[in-house]
């Protein structure tokens, strides 16, 4: 009699939990967005994103060479350096903070450098906290 109750209980809490888990997105419903930028040319299109939030994220995908992005700091607001690869599918990279950003009115400017075997550019994300 004991071993039946018990698989009730756990299939009633294995349920529970993977509902639980599915009705909540990024912790506490709030709805993060994704933006994609190409890069080509040595350029990034758009130059700069704006309207991004800590939790967002940011798809580059290279039209033509591979790239590297590189922020101030290598921990926000995404682990970096990292390499976007032209042809294939690459990850988009969460938004998680603003250290090695520049205040600016109600957020923060991170500046990124785009290297490539000629590039110049130097792109950036808004980012509000």
């Amino acid at each position: 009699m004991r071993a039946p109750t018990l698989c009730v209980f756990l299939l009633v809490f294995v349920s529970l939990f993977i509902l639980g888990g599915c009705s909540k997105k990024g912790g506490g419903g709030k709805k993060f967005k994704q933006v994609s930028v190409t890069l080509s040319k040595c350029q990034a299109n758009p130059d700069q994103v704006y309207d991004l939030h800590n939790g967002d994220k940011v798809d580059w995908q290279s039209s033509d060479s591979d790239y590297t992005i590189s922020f101030a700091d290598q921990s926000e607001p995404t682990p970096n350096p990292f390499p976007v690869h032209h042809g294939v599918s690459n990850p988009p990279h969460p938004i998680n903070g603003n250290k090695g950003c520049t205040p600016e009115a109600g957020g923060h400017y991170c500046k990124y450098s785009l290297i490539g075997t000629t590039c110049k550019a130097d792109p950036g994300l808004h980012v509000t906290p």
